[in-house]
């Protein structure tokens, strides 16, 4: 499995590393709007390997959407804007996104042609793994944060039948 971050200048090395049979770990997706993106190279490269005749079945992917990365973002300015409005908004940032994201993923490997003509001519490896907050990462903000009285858990799409 080969380590690619989800940059503009990683799409193409997603598909390209996906259309040769390798299996990929694409790390640093912040956005939706990326999301998008990794998802279509993703698709493009399982097409190709399977055109290819690699056996698809075979290459095993991870995609990390960042959650608490976001919340760290977001939470400083609320905290530079200061008001009770805006303190009140913390750590709610990251997981709207990762909502957001988890729609688009059921957008494209649930409801999408595309993913389903893929599936349609033989098995396809659907594990994606959506949401990612290192746990060491989650304790740290637990204790520096103790006014944050929730925690949002995302959970892991299951592998689609």
């Amino acid at each position: 499995m080969v380590k690619i971050p989800a940059t503009k200048a990683g799409l193409p090395a997603i598909t390209s590393t996906l259309a040769e049979g390798i299996s990929v770990n694409v790390t640093l997706i912040f956005s939706v709007e990326r999301h998008h993106e990794v998802m279509d190279a993703y698709l493009a490269g399982i097409e190709a390997a399977k055109q290819a005749g690699h056996d698809v079945s075979k290459i095993h992917s991870v995609a990390s959407f960042f959650v608490s990365r976001v919340d760290t973002e977001i939470d400083s300015r609320l905290e530079k804007i200061g008001t009770d409005e805006a303190l009140a908004l913390r750590g709610q940032a990251g997981v709207a996104n990762a909502r957001l994201a988890y729609a688009a993923y059921e957008e494209v490997f649930v409801g999408g042609r595309r993913y389903q003509a893929l599936k349609a001519a033989g098995p396809i490896d659907t594990s994606y793994p959506l949401a990612s907050t290192p746990l060491a990462t989650l304790l740290k903000e637990v204790a520096l944060r103790r006014d944050i009285r929730s925690f949002h858990f995302i959970q892991r799409p299951r592998a689609l039948a």
